[in-house]
């Protein structure tokens, strides 16, 4: 009798288990989905973040979204190549055409403009090197008496400008639909000047809503050639198939060699 008590109580037990278990599992399938609310996500290549605020409609089969971008960009070293090559051939073709007291005292004072925002701030070791390459130059391009000592002071003007970080802000609004349980995806039409398409994915990477994962890439950019105008070539610099990604999984600091600070836009 005591058996068949204990075997009773025991499958008992093992059914309540099962029971439970098939609920929770249940109910974690059913989990309504909840629309990213002021989710911030690290860019992969690690020089920039995007912030993400949604609302969704119909059951989240369609999202309006807010996305706030904050992007650090740093000039290739062909980059500054090419900008030091134009700041010189500038440079050189202003002072050649000008009034050379007007384009001394130009010259000048952005020197000194230099000098003030360097001074308003803390002054760190690197800081304090390029004061006194700024103070060099300004000592230079007031005892210049020519053209020719005045270029001459000016040599290296941008180097330290041209290894500048600048960081820019970008928001803008989006809509997406829902194609699968996880995952909603916006593709608007020809955009713009130069008639981008633009295509977006944003997934959640886990059951709960709370993982997200934005991609998106210029899938195509109409650059007319015949015209050969500036936008353009400007359109035609732009690069297409070349996926962003932002997700909750990257590192959300990075490492970035910024002699200085620049804010654009």
């Amino acid at each position: 009798m005591k058996i068949i008590v204990s075997c009773t109580f025991f499958l008992l037990l093992v059914a309540l288990i099962q029971s439970g278990y098939a609920k929770e599992k249940d109910s974690a399938q059913n989990i309504a989905p909840a629309p990213p609310k002021y989710v911030t996500l690290a860019k992969a290549d690690g020089n920039g973040i995007i912030r993400i605020d949604c609302e969704g409609e119909g059951n989240l089969a369609r999202l309006k979204c807010d996305f706030t971008q904050v992007l650090i960009a740093k000039d290739t070293e062909a980059e500054l190549s090419r900008k030091r090559r134009e700041f010189k051939e500038e440079s050189s073709a202003k002072i050649q055409r000008s009034d050379f007291t007007k384009v001394k005292n130009e010259f000048l004072g952005i020197a000194m403009m230099k000098e003030r925002q360097i001074l308003r701030s803390s002054m760190s070791p690197e800081k304090k090197k390029y004061l006194a390459v700024v103070t060099n130059m300004a000592q230079g391009i007031r005892k210049s008496n020519s053209k020719a000592e005045l270029m001459k002071a000016i040599e290296g003007f941008e180097e330290f400008d041209n290894q500048c970080c600048t960081v820019s802000i970008n928001s803008y609004k989006q809509g997406l639909e829902r194609t699968s349980q996880f995952k909603w995806i916006s593709s608007p039409g020809p955009q713009g000047r130069c008639n981008v398409v633009t295509r977006s994915t944003l997934e959640s990477n886990d059951d709960n809503y709370l993982l997200w994962k934005y991609t998106t890439a210029m899938v195509s950019v109409d650059a007319d050639k015949r015209k050969n105008d500036m936008m353009d070539d400007w359109c035609g610099g732009i690069e297409s198939n070349k996926p962003v990604v932002y997700s909750w999984d990257m590192p959300n600091e990075s490492i970035a060699d910024c002699k200085c600070i620049k804010y654009g836009w």
